[in-house]
């Protein structure tokens, strides 16, 4: 099936081929010999392939529990793949999902997840590895050292 394909210009990835069938497509994609790849859900995470445009159909898979949503973290590895570093100064995306998803997804791609410090929950280990490494050895220390850090600065802007 693959040579069919790949006869019109369109190649196929996905777990069943080879892995020097999955070369060649890459190899014959990268060179432009070919313009489309159809690439199966669960090879988006070893691809080794950019493109100019990125064509995700859908975003639920079947499981033994009946279809599910792909984990965000999937959808965005797939989107991801829409740029051609060195080629293209701009990546372009389709994403068919249901209108009921239209904005999850949406969120998820422009809206960005903030980023929060998780020392706190650890803060006493760390504080001590630094007292054990001497970089910490009066309290003064001990806020310099603080002050340095992403919780410090997370909460000097929160306030």
């Amino acid at each position: 099936m693959l040579l069919e394909t790949l006869s019109y210009g369109v190649g196929l990835y996905h777990s069943g081929l080879s892995a020097a069938e999955r070369l060649l497509v890459q190899q014959l994609h990268s060179s432009g010999a070919i313009q489309v790849v159809v690439v199966a859900e669960e090879s988006a995470w070893g691809l080794q392939m950019s493109s100019h445009l990125v064509v995700v159909v859908d975003t639920k898979r079947f499981t033994e529990n009946g279809y599910e949503d792909y984990p965000i973290a999937d959808v965005l590895q797939m989107l991801g793949r829409a740029t051609r570093p060195g080629i293209d100064k701009h990546g372009y995306v389709v994403l068919l999902c249901p209108s009921s998803k239209r904005e999850y997804y949406k969120k998820f791609i422009f809206e960005p997840l903030p980023i929060e410090s998780q020392l706190e929950q650890h803060l006493q280990d760390h504080v001590n590895a630094e007292v054990v490494l001497k970089t910490i050895e009066s309290k003064q220390d001990a806020v310099d050292w603080l002050t340095w850090s992403f919780l410090y600065r997370r909460l000097s802007k929160a306030s």
